[in-house]
């Protein structure tokens, strides 16, 4: 009987507070902007894919590299976001104001995001390293859902790129337990000016990551003391009917 009602206790135990969530790090499953520069290279894609990471331990200890096709930059292609694009793009080099420039991040799931991870943009071209178009200031927003709104989260700064040429080491911003960061399945940066001081009219960014717990099943409120209670009856309950089994009268056999 003991036996039976531990068993009882343990399989209602395990539903009230089974392992609901896991956290780690989080790659978005795609990615969208305004503008993309294009041409084959410097796509909204490269933000994701992992192409310029060194693969040396955790991801997020990383280092990225500076080649420009591993990243993302502004420029004349549509890239899933309206705006964003200049006017006219005659020689296909053109890019509309950095402060009309929006990256959106789509997760595969419903997280509890704790942090964003963020490798500034490190191009290093035959003019020289180009990171004054990395993102400097950017509002980040984030939505509940596949279609709805937007919400803000706060203004975020990001340090320019090293201008040595060597691979760049992530950034990152704390978001835990801010408004909003709770139940996410979409992040945007809106952005607002890169850190060439308004010289180059480009922006970009290499990578992005965010750390955070899915969330697999519905959370469980927690239990005051009636609630608690009420779970230990279950639990007693149910150990008395998995226990108790009625017998049956034996009656006597006729006497021959």
């Amino acid at each position: 009987m003991k036996n039976r009602v531990a068993v009882s206790a343990t399989v209602v135990l395990s539903f009230f507070f089974a392992p609901l969530a896991v956290g780690d790090i989080v790659t978005p499953s795609g990615a969208l902007a305004t503008s993309q520069f294009g041409l084959g290279v410097i796509t909204v894609d490269g933000l994701i894919n992992g192409s310029g990471l060194d693969g040396a331990g955790a991801v997020e200890d990383q280092l990225h590299g500076n080649v420009n096709s591993d990243m993302w930059l502004s420029g004349c292609e549509d890239a899933g976001i309206d705006g964003g694009t200049p006017a006219d793009c005659p020689t296909g080099f053109e890019a509309a104001p950095v402060d009309e420039q929006i990256v959106e991040f789509v997760l595969d799931g419903t997280y509890d995001l704790s942090s964003a991870i963020v490798w500034n943009y490190n191009e290093n071209s035959d003019f020289g390293p180009l990171v004054a178009r990395g993102v400097k200031t950017f509002e980040l927003q984030v939505s509940a859902s596949q279609t709805g709104p937007f919400t803000s989260v706060g203004t975020f700064e990001l340090a320019s790129a090293n201008t040595d040429g060597n691979p760049e080491a992530a950034q990152s911003l704390d978001i835990d337990g801010m408004a909003g960061t709770d139940g996410v399945r979409r992040v945007r940066f809106v952005i607002s000016d890169n850190h060439s001081d308004g010289e180059d009219g480009y922006v970009g960014l290499s990578e992005v990551r965010f750390d955070g717990i899915e969330i697999v099943g519905p959370k469980v409120p927690a239990l005051n003391g009636l609630g608690l209670a009420a779970l230990a009856f279950a639990i007693l309950c149910l150990g008395g009917l998995l226990v108790y089994q009625p017998r049956r009268s034996r009656r006597a056999s006729p006497s021959i």
